[in-house]
């Protein structure tokens, strides 16, 4: 790469044809296609995003004007007082205590 930075003549070879692609999309390809590159990937990702959303819109349904692009699944536990009932979501953070482990005094 600094190579072709200073002008100089490179090569570079890559037996997985994935790494093959992206060397090549990152070495030749802004050099060869330059702005129209630019503009052909800009096209395409909205392209990409249109259709995205499109078809998970009934999966993110908006919600107070605001569309959400992820959410959090948890576990949910009911309380064992009957005269409670609630159900608390659980989690397995690092700050549980389930998860501690006790230092030796």
């Amino acid at each position: 790469m600094e190579a072709l930075r200073l002008g100089c003549e490179a090569y570079a070879l890559e037996y997985n044809p994935v790494a093959y692609i992206i060397l090549k999309a990152t070495m030749e390809y802004p050099e060869r296609y330059g702005a129209k590159l630019v503009k052909e990937v800009k096209r395409w990702g909205k392209w990409e995003l249109e259709q995205a959303r499109r078809e998970l819109a009934a999966f993110y349904p908006s919600v107070g004007g605001e569309t959400p692009i992820a959410y959090i699944w948890s576990r949910t536990i009911r309380c064992l007082n009957p005269a409670c009932g609630a159900e608390i979501p659980s989690s397995a953070s690092s700050s549980s205590p389930a998860r501690r482990t006790r230092k030796s005094p």
